[in-house]
């Protein structure tokens, strides 16, 4: 449990050092202090806003663990995808508005500047169509309708097993202009929600989603 871990468990598995998520610690208390005072090293890391982070995140989880050339080449290796995909999406002249949805309806939530999520639109050569606002926010269904964005994404894995379709059929949307162009396509949880190196793996369906004629080349 993130937010009410089993420290007896911890302290069992006897490990050289724990890697946490500063979420564990929001109520303000150190709930981690009996690992600290047994002597095992606890290294929190802030949840990542920015691509750049999520690099030093790795470059730093790396070196705690003594294995900095991985880190250096898995670094490297998001570069590579970042910098191709850069590459196109600065010479798209007529940006596309996205929508990506984190949850759905009816307790819609994205994001706007200040997301590592949103400077990957930026880098596809789209334009977020909450841009205009900072951070994780909830998004009214009035809101989302009005931004009348061409192309949405969404990461729900939870609330429907078909989130294309429930979109695609939402009572309300049918002159949104991503639903009457069935420009709609899911985005991997786990490689859009964690931001970790896997965040590139995330960008690559971006980028296909969004402008599929542009990165029909990108492996």
């Amino acid at each position: 449990d993130m937010m009410e871990p089993d420290l007896e468990q911890i302290l069992n598995a006897q490990p050289d050092i724990i890697f946490v998520s500063n979420m564990s610690s929001q109520g303000g208390d150190d709930i981690f202090k009996s690992v600290r005072d047994a002597g095992i090293c606890v290294a929190e890391i802030p949840t990542s806003n920015s691509i750049e982070d999520v690099k030093e995140d790795v470059r730093f989880t790396a070196d705690c663990v003594g294995m900095p050339e991985e880190g250096a080449e898995l670094v490297a290796d998001m570069e590579k995808v970042i910098d191709e995909v850069n590459a196109i999406g600065q010479n798209i002249e007529e940006k596309k508005t996205v929508l990506f949805e984190i949850s759905p309806v009816p307790y819609l939530y994205s994001f706007g500047t200040g997301v590592y999520l949103n400077e990957m639109i930026e880098l596809i050569g789209a334009q977020n169509v909450l841009a205009d606002q900072e951070g994780w926010i909830s998004v009214t269904e009035e809101s989302a309708v009005s931004a009348d964005p061409d192309v949405i994404l969404t990461s729900d894995n939870f609330s429907n097993e078909d989130p294309v379709t429930e979109i695609l059929g939402r009572t309300g949307w049918e002159n949104v202009t991503a639903v009457k162009n069935g420009q709609v396509a899911y985005i991997d949880n786990a490689a859009s929600s964690l931001p970790n190196h896997h965040i590139v793996d995330a960008l690559k369906e971006m980028a296909k989603a969004i402008y599929p004629e542009e990165y029909a080349g990108l492996e």
